[in-house]
């Protein structure tokens, strides 16, 4: 095996979005952002972090043909109302080596409701947050 091999790429990554498999998400993105609070350390000088959570943060960027059934969901929920969970699946495509993780509690942010440019692929990218997340894989 040559040695670029070894690195991951995205090109075996999938998306699904409420167990519905995205095809032509190209790009996805999640981090975690861990929250803390300073206090006085109470053993001498400096200051101490307290743990206090986490936030969940990212982007899912797709191609609109074939992902108009997400889109139709978003537009039509002007409450926030819509469940969404996510799943992201990245796979290095010479060791085999899979990583699978659940996004729950998700929210879309920002996401056009009309989009078009003249002679360009139309390519969405929606902005979210979620609650929380499990390591399936």
């Amino acid at each position: 095996m040559a040695k670029g091999n070894k690195y991951w790429t995205g090109n075996k990554g999938r998306v699904w979005i409420n167990d519905i498999k995205y095809a032509n998400c190209y790009k996805a993105e999640m981090k975690r952002t861990n929250n803390y609070e300073e206090i006085p350390d109470p053993e001498g000088n400096g200051m101490v972090q307290v743990f206090t959570g986490y936030s969940i943060t990212g982007s899912v960027t797709m191609r609109k043909q074939g992902n108009e059934e997400i889109l139709k969901e978003l537009k039509e929920d002007k409450n926030g109302e819509l469940e969404i969970s996510l799943i992201i699946k990245e796979e290095n495509p010479y060791t085999g080596q899979i990583e699978r993780v659940k996004y729950t509690g998700v929210t879309v942010d920002e996401f056009p409701l009309s989009q078009y440019e003249n002679r360009a692929i139309t390519e969405i990218e929606l902005s979210l947050k979620a609650r929380d997340y499990e390591v399936l894989q």
